[in-house]
C-alpha cells in the first residue's frame, strides 16, 4: 500500500480473476492457474502482480528504498539484498559455467557474468529475479534503468530452456 501497488495480491480477490492470463491444461506452468494456488499465500512463486506494480518495486530498489513518499527499506538493507553475497563461489546454470555465481538475498546479481539468456548490456551492478510463469524484472543502479517483462511459458525446449510468448498488456 505504501508504494501504491494496487494491483498485487499474494491472495488473489475474486474481482481480479478474469484478468489472469490463461495457460493451456498441458502448459508446464499450469498450476499457476488453478484457483487453489490463486488462494494461498505462497512465499515463493505466489505475487500476483502487473507489470506497473513491479516497476514500481524496481524503483524502489533503484531509488534505495524510496518510492514517492514512502521509505519501506533502509539504504543499508537495499545493498545488503543486491550486492554479491557468495563472491569466488562458481556455478552452472542452463548448461553454463560462471566462475563467479554472484547471487544477492533473492537476487541473481549480474557481476561479471554474461549469461546467454540474458544479455551483455548489464552492468555488473545490476540485479535481476526471474518469476515462475515467464516474468523478469530487472534494476541497473548504474545506467538507472528498471525493466519488466511479462511473458507466458509455453513449455520447454531439449535443453532445458522455457520457450515463451510475450503477454499482450493492452
Amino acid at each position: 500500500a505504501p508504494l501504491g501497488m494496487n494491483d498485487s495480491h499474494y491472495v488473489l480477490p475474486d474481482a481480479a480473476q478474469p484478468r489472469i492470463v490463461k495457460r493451456a491444461p498441458d502448459n508446464p506452468s499450469a498450476g499457476l492457474d488453478d484457483p487453489a494456488f490463486h488462494a494461498t499465500p505462497w512465499a515463493c512463486a505466489g505475487l500476483l502482480t502487473t507489470a506497473l506494480d513491479l516497476a514500481i518495486f524496481g524503483q524502489m530498489l533503484l531509488n534505495r528504498g524510496v518510492y514517492a513518499d514512502a521509505r519501506l527499506l533502509s539504504p543499508a538493507t537495499v545493498h545488503a539484498m543486491t550486492r554479491n553475497q557468495i563472491p569466488g563461489i562458481s556455478a552452472y546454470k542452463d548448461g553454463e559455467f560462471f566462475p563467479e555465481a554472484a547471487w544477492g538475498y533473492g537476487w541473481d546479481v549480474c557481476g561479471d557474468k554474461k549469461a546467454m539468456y540474458d544479455g551483455a548490456l548489464y552492468s555488473p551492478a545490476a540485479f535481476q529475479h526471474s518469476g515462475a510463469g515467464g516474468v523478469n524484472l530487472w534494476v541497473d543502479p548504474t545506467y538507472e534503468l528498471v525493466g519488466v517483462y511479462f511473458s507466458v511459458v509455453l513449455g520447454n525446449t531439449a535443453d532445458g530452456f522455457h520457450r515463451v510468448s510475450p503477454v499482450d498488456l493492452f
